[in-house]
């Protein structure tokens, strides 16, 4: 693989590529665009193999660090060793690194861990959690606990309702209710509203709300895509935690991404309660890695 600025890549040969090889939304050229518009690559000649490399400039200085909105990118299309080869030429070329990756098949944490701290990485293990509902093996509601399905119930038998909402609707109550308490930057803001907003691209947000009859009480955006459909944004009000609001739009994606067969994955959370939050629907914990490296 060789590395590619943003003007020598051809977007249309790389959202080929992702779409074969994943669909994962952050991978799509238009993504990447808007979340960090100096990204790089590692490419093979045939766009088989592609590494996205998100890259901005300090104080004069190139660094690979992580955009906001953006879990995790890594390898499409290579084996482990293509993997490993990227870190060396990103260790080796650039001086301070911070970035969250995905595993490729059949790489476990402990091998990349091991491999990664030879190359003078620092590691930590993050997790993630995800429902492949791609098949009719179940249904959504077969996996969800009994707390849960209690909780659902409640919100249905409240006589609550859930409908599409706008992202400006969505990311203000989003700020109201959430982000003050998180202090996220005005560029997450701004960020969420410019990729909701984009069109013609393989991946859009949808929004929705629960509704306490004219009162909105919850919000959640999911980012979507061919084969994907991820949690990537929520929000409860107090009123909407007593009816259990949340659960219920939640359970609303849910049966969507089993009606369009999609992978749902809840954006991961290291916090225990949210981490059981997201259990109870039947997710499953992956691992994924936190690189950080740092050179004089």
């Amino acid at each position: 693989m060789k590395i590619h600025k943003r003007n020598t890549i051809d977007a249309e040969r790389w959202d080929e590529t992702v779409w074969k090889e994943s669909g994962m939304p952050y991978f799509y050229s238009g993504f990447l665009d808007a979340v960090n518009p100096r990204w790089q690559a590692l490419i093979s000649d045939d766009y088989e193999k592609i590494f996205p490399i998100p890259i901005k400039t300090y104080l004069g200085i190139e660094v690979a660090r992580q955009p906001l909105a953006c879990q995790q990118l890594g390898l499409l299309g290579g084996k482990t060793a293509d993997f490993f080869s990227a870190l060396k030429w990103i260790k080796a070329e650039i001086r301070w690194i911070q970035l969250t990756l995905g595993l490729p098949p059949k790489l476990t944490f402990e091998a990349l861990e091991e491999e990664a701290k030879k190359q003078k990485f620092k590691v930590e293990k993050r997790i993630t959690y995800r429902l492949d509902l791609s098949t009719d093996a179940f249904h959504p509601w077969d996996n969800i606990s009994d707390h849960h399905r209690r909780h659902i119930r409640k919100f249905q038998s409240n006589g609550c309702h859930i409908a599409p909402i706008s992202s400006l609707a969505c990311i203000h109550f989003f700020e109201e209710h959430q982000g003050k308490s998180l202090k996220l930057p005005l560029s997450f803001y701004q960020r969420f509203k410019k990729i909701a907003e984009m069109e013609n691209e393989p991946f859009r947000v949808k929004c929705w709300g629960a509704f306490e009859g004219v009162h909105l009480r919850s919000v959640m955006a999911v980012l979507e895509s061919s084969g994907w459909r991820i949690y990537w944004l929520s929000a409860t009000d107090d009123v909407g935690k007593k009816l259990s609001a949340a659960q219920g739009l939640v359970y609303h994606g849910l049966s969507e991404a089993f009606e369009s067969k999609s992978k749902w994955d809840f954006e991961g959370s290291m916090k225990p309660g949210l981490a059981k939050f997201y259990a109870g629907f039947g997710a499953e914990a992956r691992e994924y890695a936190y690189l950080k490296a740092w050179s004089l």
